[in-house]
């Protein structure tokens, strides 16, 4: 039954992820041919003082809604309200601050996209908290339509502003209609009528207590650059630094944040069972880095000509973001399942004591790096600390399930030779005469590489697996489901 779930969840879950990000992939690609990188600069100082001002005041009620096992309409209420008491919160002093931050930062514009910010902030506050109830039974349908027709709205809207005005603001009232429809479409989908209660919140808080310190911790760990960025650097730097942080996240974030949310619940059901949990977290871990891994390292591969013909040449100096940082993401992908893990255990204060060690590790190296190298000083700390970021997090691991180094490298090392070989065989290819030929062709050009790159990563990997015997792993199940769907495919022409 639990299996069950968890396929149809899954199924929903990345549905979600693929058509929102196909989208936003396309909204940031013809955005940013009307905008300059200093656009996007900008607006990335405000939504990261916006992110900064969420974590601090996020109370993971929604967590708390899924590790609860009784939840009633106390619980729900509760939630509602604290949601409303942050919303308000934020929105005020986002309001108060933003002059100060204006001329802390001589950008003229960002108090009103603070502003703007801030009303989003205060609308997705009150959205339904009944939607936590269908994530709880591993149901994301509901999600898959408010972010569906959230994000078309957000897609067309600021397409239009920017082809119209070509102004920074195409990105802002994007996320304000994306924020408005998400609101509006939550109470549709999922019905709930509000009320003013905390009868709940010390008992929620148990729970949710550390996971909020995580987070506040988490996100000043992976935001501050942008900020010392735009005040030390510049804001050309930030957009550039930002746009190539975003696309190196891709082919990492589009798996594991559906998997993340996937499998908090899913380890939750099952904690108590010892054998399951370290097969199932064995098996999550090892899909995830099988294609995770080696799509980041493709990015990487073909960043160079992709970026300027996707983007124009203005972002040719993103180009060595994307490639260290798609790598960094990829390799993460070993790791990324600790914190479902670690939640469904309530080890919560275990992760906030991670976090705290990793901003102490982060913070300085990012500092110096930008002081003494810049933009590229501060993409190569990023890379360090998320080594030393890899070994914390196995450490935890095997802590918690036994699944230790050792268990990460016998499941993972075909992937990583496969990928060696992925490398080498796309540098040889975009050297050969065929390739010279096709310059003049980017697309077909990237398309040569990306299946080339494809084929022999896939051949390579099959391969290695036939050599070592076959064993349980992810190609095994990825070959059972493609043989599963011949089989169906057969059938319905038979």
């Amino acid at each position: 039954m639990v299996t069950q779930k968890v396929l149809k969840g899954s199924v929903w879950l990345f549905s979600i992820r693929m058509i929102s990000n196909f989208l936003g992939i396309a909204t940031t690609i013809v955005v940013a041919r009307f905008l300059a990188p200093e656009d996007f600069g900008i607006v990335a100082i405000a939504t990261t003082i916006q992110i900064i001002l969420m974590s601090i005041s996020e109370l993971s009620m929604s967590q708390a809604l899924i590790y609860e096992k009784d939840v009633t309409k106390e619980h729900l209420n509760t939630a509602w309200t604290m949601s409303l008491i942050r919303g308000v919160l934020i929105f005020f002093i986002l309001g108060l601050c933003s002059g100060v931050l204006e001329k802390f930062y001589e950008t003229p514009g960002l108090k009103l996209i603070l502003i703007a910010l801030g009303c989003g902030v205060l609308l997705r506050s009150v959205s339904s908290p009944a939607l936590v109830l269908f994530q709880k039974e591993l149901n994301f349908k509901q999600e898959f339509l408010i972010n569906f027709f959230a994000k078309i709205v957000s897609f067309v809207f600021s397409i239009w502003i920017a082809y119209e005005y070509q102004t920074y603001w195409a990105l802002v009232f994007g996320m304000l209609l994306n924020d408005l429809v998400h609101c509006a479409t939550s109470y549709l989908l999922a019905p709930y009528l509000p009320k003013l209660s905390v009868s709940k919140f010390r008992s929620m808080l148990s729970f949710s207590g550390w996971m909020t310190l995580s987070n506040v911790v988490n996100t000043i760990n992976w935001n501050f650059d942008n900020l010392f960025i735009g005040k030390m650097i510049s804001e050309k730097a930030l957009g550039l630094y930002k746009m190539g942080n975003n696309l190196a996240l891709l082919p990492s974030r589009e798996l594991t944040i559906p998997l993340r949310q996937l499998l908090f619940p899913s380890f939750s059901m099952i904690k108590n069972d010892a054998n399951r949990v370290f097969n199932a977290y064995r098996r999550s871990q090892s899909l995830t880095s099988f294609i995770v891994i080696p799509s980041g390292v493709g990015l990487a591969c073909i960043a160079e000509p992709l970026i300027p013909m996707v983007l124009g040449n203005k972002w040719i100096d993103a180009i060595i973001v994307v490639q260290v940082l798609a790598i960094v993401f990829a390799v993460q992908s070993l790791v990324t399942l600790v914190n479902p893990l670690a939640m469904a255990f309530g080890r919560t204060k275990t992760l906030f004591y991670r976090d705290m060690l990793m901003f102490g590790i982060r913070l300085p190296l990012v500092v110096v790096a930008a002081i003494y190298w810049g933009l590229e000083g501060i993409v190569w700390a990023r890379a360090i600390s998320a080594a030393t970021s890899i070994l914390i997090c196995i450490a935890l691991i095997r802590e918690i399930i036994g699944y230790g180094f050792s268990h990460h490298i016998s499941s993972n090392w075909r992937i990583f030779v496969s990928c060696c070989v992925m490398i080498l065989f796309i540098f040889f290819v975009s050297h050969s005469v065929l390739a010279k030929q096709l310059l003049n062709f980017q697309y077909l050009y990237i398309l040569m590489l990306i299946v080339c790159g494809g084929g022999i990563y896939l051949s390579t990997v099959y391969l290695l697996w036939y050599v070592s015997g076959k064993p349980q792993s992810a190609e095994q199940e990825l070959l059972a489901l493609v043989k599963s769907f011949y089989r169906k495919l057969g059938k319905k022409h038979e």
